[in-house]
């Protein structure tokens, strides 16, 4: 096809593309989407790209979306790297090795055939270091997409990944999309389309000057005006359409005068599928069946295989489809000499709606057989079965299932439950049936809830009471139920399978067990139900087991809500994290398909939080190893469950800026996942790290579309309740403080809660009433919440509370309260807590006339308070050292404390022995991004090597 005319009218356009190139070139990523209707130019432009990076060096690797393909696990990128990563040997590339390992999968080039596979987040991962290898080999990569719309969902989650990582990397990404066309997965697409980073170009029609000079180019001379204008109207400027009208009229001997403007309005509007029509009509057998074939197999395909389907040899075949090209139907691809397609997608269109549907799934099933003969993907052959009716072959449920295994060892559960729902409609016992709803239910859950509910229902409906099947369901539909808010069904399935499993079989017993006492933490009613068992169970050892250590991690949750005993908190917690199975769901073995149970993850991350309460030192680091796991065997939703209780650590220790960033990564995740059950700790993190940043206005937004009075789930959503009444706090708007502290710590309550390290509502009541006057009052809130610290004893709850009843007394009792705060605050990692009591400890203390004494405390806090970013607080001390004639320094432009959250991680990781590529592959950053980081810190610290991070940074 000429691509002369789809090149008219697009200076704008190349200039742009040309100017990303170059941009991309000089290590600064660029990531641009070619929107348009079909026939606009889309293509030609990418071709353009192609010719422009190809001229300046740059690896360029291309791929398609096509329709037929929209199930292959991550098809897109498959087609993007394949060719960089083949090596004549067969040996693994040595750009998959590393931090891109995980990504070997989907390439089936894993090495180690018995380990666990990789699951989502490690793949995406994985192929991010392979695209940042590639990188640092060719210097630039661009990657090129055509038919955007048409992508695999893994593939443009892949796209969702990459985009906000780009942005030092050498790297050119240029895609092309049909308006008012989506595919699978448009919700990922569109992300990425209205991503900031992301630039849209908008190929308009041909203006009448680029019409006319197409219109006399081809008639051979003058064309009338209204001829012109005639032209651009009947194809609205699209210039393929016109291109196709152009031709029609020469064909049909019309002049280009204004007495055939009806001719051309009559002919233009279907010009293109006219065409085909009629050559379809007057072509012989040979061309129309391989035509009809070439249509149904969705993209180019080889012509012996096309021959096969035709039952012509190569010969005719070939022959035929050289008339083909002649009649601009078909264009040989160049990739191999005998690989063809449709010279442009809308052309293969016409031709596949002029195929009746009998005729379409004959040509899919003779495809799909010929293909499994010659031993191809069993995906691609999956592809045409998915396009049958039932066949009643044997080997039609055999590839489906081999393409569902595949697919899941690519990373993409939603290929594998398209391949198994096709399984279903073929003939099956009632067992295999009722085993493939169980299978798709269990996989279906990682995207869908709803979907995975309905599956699972049926399964679990239908198999018979006590069976092994029906037993196995139950905590994983009850988990899922429970996701859903449809807590009434959930705790059904759990007490029916309680009653139906047998007495010896105590591992599956303790798993239910678990899920009612995980679901007591969210929910009154279940808490009410499960109370007792709950005591039982905190009196007595439980043993080895999976199961064992679930309950143990949640009995300590449970625990340490109450405020109990904390030692024996910490060893009921310590007890269910030991070991590795609670935290590892993503990934599969090779010789399974089922996930395990996902509520474990829920179990282990409670277990993690309740040490984080007691401040033991091993939270963190469990807390970390389960991140790590999660990244590379983990599926989103078990990273997001770690980000969310990661950010309320860095919350309590007083690091905003880290709390902040987990916090709205976690929220980021439950968007894209829709795992909403983490969403109260992500929202809680949020609004009191932006509160404690002084950034009212964006903590009032993370609460747009959440109406907390109708909020009627008691549990978790204490935690919004609390932050949200902080942030109304600030606002000085008292009323509506106290009575959001009162209703969370009702809803604490309800689920047994009464530990002030989780909601410290009573103080917030107190500051409440405090402000409004009524110190009596918030002197009782107050003291009760000091009685209750002082039960659980960390260092955190104890001086929080004292600082806090320092505060609301104001006399010299309260001084001394706010002294003890400090003296036992020093000791903390709660940063934060400490930079509060020593501000208000100071200007208390100036207020009392000790000024000496006043600006040591205020000076300290004034310093703690910039380190944890506490904007407003910090101005506060600086306020107070004024009044006392002190002038504080600004901020520090050197040294640690001048040294920005991100680049305080990066050095905190260097020193701890990583490389920049571990450091890199740790923070999900380039290594660049890495380099420019350390280049700051070494600047702000006044240091030149590596080596002397640790001594300045522990000065």
């Amino acid at each position: 096809m000429d691509e002369l005319p789809l090149m008219l009218d697009r200076q704008a356009e190349t200039d742009r593309l040309t100017v990303a190139a170059e941009a991309a070139a000089s290590g600064r990523g660029r990531f641009l989407i070619i929107e348009g209707a079909p026939g606009i130019g889309k293509t030609a432009l990418l071709n353009f790209v192609r010719t422009v990076t190809r001229r300046k060096g740059i690896l360029t690797l291309c791929a398609r979306g096509v329709d037929l393909e929209q199930e292959f696990a991550f098809g897109v990128v498959r087609q993007l790297f394949d060719s960089s990563l083949i090596r004549p040997d067969g040996t693994a590339s040595p750009f998959l090795t590393g931090a891109a390992g995980p990504a070997s999968p989907v390439f089936d080039m894993s090495t180690d055939h018995g380990a666990r596979l990789p699951g989502e987040f490690g793949i995406l991962s994985g192929l991010f270091w392979l695209t940042t290898n590639l990188c640092q080999k060719h210097r630039t990569v661009a990657l090129i997409i055509d038919d955007l719309h048409w992508i695999d969902t893994p593939s443009a989650r892949f796209l969702a990944y990459l985009q906000p990582r780009m942005e030092d990397l050498p790297l050119l990404v240029v895609a092309s999309q049909r308006t008012e066309e989506s595919g699978p997965e448009s919700r990922v697409v569109d992300q990425v389309r209205d991503d900031q980073s992301c630039h849209v170009l908008h190929p308009g029609s041909l203006s009448l000057d680029a019409t006319a000079q197409l219109v006399q180019n081809a008639f051979g001379g003058d064309a009338n005006e209204s001829f012109v204008i005639a032209c651009r109207s009947a194809t609205g400027g699209n210039p393929l359409l016109l291109q196709e009208t152009i031709r029609a009229l020469l064909e049909e001997g019309v002049e280009p005068r204004e007495r055939n403007v009806a001719r051309v309005e009559e002919v233009g509007s279907r010009a293109l599928t006219r065409r085909v029509k009629m050559r379809m009509s007057q072509m012989p057998r040979v061309e129309l069946t391989l035509a009809k074939i070439i249509a149904v197999a969705g993209t180019e395909i080889d012509l012996h295989l096309a021959a096969r389907i035709a039952d012509v040899n190569l010969t005719v075949a070939l022959s035929a489809a050289g008339r083909l090209e002649q009649s601009d139907i078909l264009t040989f691809t160049g990739a191999r000499p005998d690989a063809v397609r449709f010279i442009h997608p809308l052309v293969r269109t016409a031709v596949y709606r002029a195929i009746s549907p009998d005729v379409r799934a004959g040509i899919h099933r003779k495809i799909a057989e010929e293909l499994r003969a010659r031993g191809a993907d069993v995906e691609l052959i999956s592809a045409h079965i998915l396009r049958i009716p039932a066949t009643g072959a044997k080997w039609v449920t055999e590839v489906l299932r081999n393409a569902a295994t595949r697919a899941m060892s690519r990373g993409s559960p939603e290929g594998a439950v398209t391949y198994l729902k096709r399984c279903l409609t073929e003939p099956l016992d009632e067992e295999s049936r009722l085993d493939s709803f169980a299978l798709i239910g269990n996989i279906a859950q990682f995207f869908d809830a709803e979907e995975a509910t309905g599956y699972l229902s049926t399964a679990f409906d239908n198999s018979p009471p006590e069976s092994r099947r029906r037993l196995k369901i139950a905590p994983i539909m009850g988990s899922i139920l429970f996701w859903q808010e449809r807590n009434d069904e959930a705790i059904d399935i759990y007490l029916h399978a309680l009653r139906e499993v047998e007495p010896e079989d105590l591992e599956l017993r303790r798993r239910l067990e678990a899920g009612l006492i995980d679901m007591a933490l969210d929910d009154p009613t279940v808490y009410q139900l499960m109370v007792n068992r709950i005591k039982k169970i905190q009196k007595e050892p439980l043993g080895v087991g999976a199961g064992a250590r679930m309950l143990d991690c949640l009995v300590a949750l449970h625990a340490a809500f109450s405020g109990m005993n904390r030692n024996e908190v910490i060893g009921r917690a310590l007890s269910g994290l030991e070991g590795e199975d609670l935290y590892v769901t993503g990934g599969l073995s090779p010789q399974e398909l089922a996930m395990p149970d996902p509520s474990r993850i829920s179990a282990y991350v409670c277990g993690c939080f309740a040490l984080m309460s007691a401040e033991h030192s091993q939270a963190m680091p469990a807390l970390e190893r389960y991140l790590t796991r999660a990244r590379t065997y983990g599926v989103l939703s078990d990273l997001l469950a770690g980000l969310s209780y990661r950010g309320k650590a860095w919350l309590w220790q007083g690091a905003l800026p880290k709390a902040l960033e987990d916090s709205q990564e976690a929220l980021s995740l439950i968007e894209k996942t829709r795992y909403e059950i983490q969403l109260p700790y992500a929202m809680s993190v949020a609004i009191e790290a932006l509160v404690g940043q002084g950034r009212l206005e964006e903590a009032e937004a993370v609460l747009q579309g959440v109406d907390l009075r109708r909020v009627t789930r008691s549990g978790h959503w204490f935690l919004v309740l609390e932050s949200h009444a902080r942030l109304l706090l600030h606002q000085r708007k008292y009323e509506e403080a106290l009575e959001g502290m009162l209703e969370a710590g009702a809803r604490f309550a309800a689920v047994g809660g009464d530990n002030p390290v989780f909601c410290p509502w009573r103080s917030g009541a107190a500051q409440c009433l405090w402000a409004m006057g009524e110190t009596s009052q918030a002197q009782t809130y107050v003291d009760q919440e000091l009685e209750l610290a002082k039960k659980w004893g960390t260092r955190f709850a104890v001086g929080r509370a004292l600082h806090m009843a320092g505060l609301v007394r104001g006399n010299s009792s309260g001084l001394d309260y706010m002294r003890q705060s400090v003296d036992l605050l020093s000791g903390a990692t709660a940063k934060l807590a400490l930079a509060q009591a020593l501000v208000n400890y100071g200007s208390a203390l100036r207020r009392g006339g000790h000024s000496a004494d006043a600006r040591s405390q205020l000076r300290r806090g004034l310093e703690l308070a910039y380190r944890c970013g506490a904007v407003p607080l910090a101005e506060t001390a600086r306020a107070e050292l004024r009044v006392i004639g002190d002038r504080p320094r600004r901020p520090c432009f050197e040294g640690v404390e001048a040294l920005t959250p991100s680049e305080s991680r990066v050095v905190e990781l260097a020193v701890s022995g990583l490389s920049n590529r571990g450091i890199a592959r740790e923070l999900q950053l380039s290594v660049k991004t890495i380099e420019v980081h350390l280049t700051s810190a070494y600047r702000k610290m006044g240091i030149t090597r590596r080596n002397q991070l640790s001594k300045v940074l522990h000065r």
